[in-house]
């Protein structure tokens, strides 16, 4: 198990990755297009320590804290 801290900058790092995505394919950012972006990113990676991160970024962006 990753430390908190890694989580934490992981978790950053997935979502600057959606947003990163959503900006290279022109399509406006917002709170519903990144959680869907991170959705998409999930799926591609499947099960796993990545994809729980992914799904964790997601869910933090959908409560918006």
């Amino acid at each position: 198990m990753k430390s908190k801290y890694e989580q934490i900058g992981l978790i950053g790092l997935a979502i600057g990755t959606a947003v990163i995505g959503l900006v290279s394919e022109q399509k406006p950012i917002s709170r519903d297009s990144i959680v869907d972006e991170l959705g998409r990113l999930g799926r591609l990676k499947g099960e796993g320590s990545e994809g729980e991160i992914i799904v964790r970024a997601a869910d933090l962006v959908r409560k918006g804290r």
